[in-house]
């Protein structure tokens, strides 16, 4: 039950990144009915996507999607796939940093000892210290750093369900136009697509694999990844509809693009319930980071294996750069050129939707349905669902090619 659990807290943890707090936008956009449909059906074709990883995972004794494309594939594609993986891991910290930017920002009009200043300091020092103790303390329980994030984000939908209903906006509701399914598709497919986007890492957060790849050759991969990634999907699909209609009900037509600016200590009326939510969002922010820069030190590092000679790629993991700037082992020294780097993207970025929008229009599409979908179809040639897969890469290839686009020419 331990380890069920653990995986999904760590696969829900992965499916909420900056999409959450772009889905009040999304639904302001289109109403609830058109966001929670596109959510639903990111949703389905997630599973979709488990299940074909499951498929190639026992036919080619592979762990991870590298691996199993690169059987599948050949070590080309791969080598593409890898770097796409590179830049979405580069656009993931990418988000973070924006939202953590966000809260900045939305903090630093108070002086340092006002009420507000205090409560969301006070929260940052004490989740901060109580992690670490946690795990330190009890590391067989469960995964604290997932269940703080997570549970930051529980504090989130709480509070915009205990603010009032946003005045004077259920007739603006009701006369507002909303965008066309084919808007909201382009304009915000990426986010829903982004928004389960884990097909780099569902088998190892569901215990079949181990970090490098190697499958287990005892799991029960089928019922392993169906029955952990059903459960992440319904509480990911949860935890989603409650910020998206909380943040319409709450601040209505003013929703803007990253949900945590609407908290902004001097546009509310209650500066502490913000503080909090503020606070309890950094932490997860700052927990976060390091892990994802790990992430991106450790598919940055793979790549470098693939794309350099064996003897160069020796000498750079044996120079003092190679050791602390890209090893995954030494994820806060990798931050010393991830976080200025993401800062700077971050800046020359339009907000939270628009970097959605540019990097995961050409990389959450490609790993979560171009590359799963090729290889099963090189693989299993006489399926029913060889078809519906390469419709699948079609539709994923055309949508993200509109996506990626439209926001490039905006």
């Amino acid at each position: 039950m331990t380890r069920l659990l653990d995986g999904m807290m760590r696969l829900v943890n992965f499916h909420l990144g900056g999409s959450l707090y772009a889905i009040p936008a999304m639904c302001l956009a289109g109403g609830p009915a058109m966001a929670g449909a596109m959510i639903f059906a990111s949703a389905c074709l997630t599973l979709a996507v488990y299940e074909n990883l499951s498929d190639l995972a026992v036919r080619t004794g592979e762990g991870s999607l590298c691996r199993i494309t690169s059987h599948a594939l050949g070590r080309g594609f791969a080598t593409a796939l890898r770097a796409l993986v590179v830049l979405n891991a580069l656009g993931v910290v990418v988000f973070y940093g924006q939202a953590c930017v966000d809260i900045y920002q939305g903090i630093s009009s108070t002086s340092f000892d006002s009420r507000p200043s205090l409560v969301f300091w006070a929260t940052l020092a004490l989740g901060g210290a109580t992690v670490p103790v946690l795990e330190h303390a009890l590391p067989d329980v469960a995964d604290w750093g997932s269940l703080s994030a997570n549970s930051a984000l529980l504090v989130l939908a709480a509070a915009l369900f205990y603010l009032p209903p946003a005045a004077g906006d259920a007739a603006a509701g009701n006369t507002r136009e909303l965008k066309s399914w084919w808007d909201m598709v382009v304009g915000f497919g990426p986010a829903a697509v982004f928004s389960f986007s884990s097909a780099e890492y569902v088998l190892y957060s569901c215990g079949v694999s181990d970090e490098v790849g190697r499958l287990d050759d005892k799991a029960k991969v089928h019922r392993e990844v169906r029955l952990v990634g059903s459960l992440s999907l319904l509480v990911s699909l949860f935890i989603y509809g409650l910020v998206g209609l909380g943040g319409l009900r709450a601040f209505g037509t003013k929703v803007q693009d990253d949900i945590l600016k609407n908290f902004a200590l001097q546009e509310t009326q209650h500066p502490a319930l913000a503080a909090l939510v503020l606070g309890t969002n950094a932490v997860s922010l700052v927990l976060s980071l390091p892990v994802f820069a790990e992430t991106l030190l450790l598919y940055t590092r793979e790549l470098l294996h693939d794309v350099l000679p064996e003897s160069a790629f020796a000498k750079l993991e044996a120079h003092p750069l190679g050791e602390w700037l890209v090893n995954p082992g030494r994820p806060y020294a990798g931050c010393v050129w991830v976080i200025p780097l993401a800062a700077l993207l971050a800046k020359k970025a339009h907000g939270l939707i628009s970097i959605i929008n540019l990097l995961c229009s050409c990389t959450d599409y490609a790993f979560m349905f171009v590359f799963p979908g090729l290889a099963f179809c090189a693989l299993f040639r006489t399926s029913m669902r060889w078809a519906c897969n390469l419709l699948l890469v079609m539709g994923a290839a055309y949508f993200g090619a509109q996506s990626f686009m439209q926001e490039w020419r905006s």
